[in-house]
């Protein structure tokens, strides 16, 4: 398990924009919460768990809040 890093913005667009395999994950496990604070290509706190086992332990998960 790699500790939890705290990134700017900045980094996490330049991820996304460069095709860089990084999931963008919203910390709210309420569903309207993710409604209400999504970004575009994000994902819920719920669908990341249960997707979780198919996700390749390489991949940067990035989580938000407001």
């Amino acid at each position: 398990m790699v500790d939890s890093v705290r990134v700017k913005p900045g980094y996490v667009r330049g991820q996304l924009t460069s095709g860089t395999d990084t999931l963008l994950v919203c910390a709210y496990a309420d569903e309207d919460k993710h409604r209400q604070f999504d970004l575009e290509g994000s994902i819920g706190l719920s669908t990341l768990m249960a997707e979780l086992p198919t996700i390749g332990k390489e991949r940067e998960i990035v989580f938000y809040c407001s």
